[in-house]
């Protein structure tokens, strides 16, 4: 873990920086999803993902991303 620590010093150069970096990864990552605007339109995308379980949020400044606020439950 030291050497990580090392490296992460060569990066960012500042002692503060390192330390905030780190802190940000205890937090778990936001489940996201995009949609291939060639493939498939913002609206019928939209359509698929709620006809098949999924709650989906917008993600804003990021035309074809969302967030995934719930998932389907599985069918096992």
């Amino acid at each position: 873990m030291d050497y990580m620590v090392s490296r992460y010093l060569e990066i960012f150069r500042e002692k503060s920086d390192v330390e905030q970096f780190l802190n940000y990864c205890q937090y778990p990552l936001r489940k996201t999803i995009r949609y291939n605007s060639l493939k498939i339109n913002k609206q019928e995308f939209e359509k698929v993902m709620n006809e098949n379980g999924f709650k989906i949020k917008r993600i804003k400044d990021i035309n074809i991303g969302y967030e995934i606020i719930e998932m389907p439950k599985s069918q096992h």
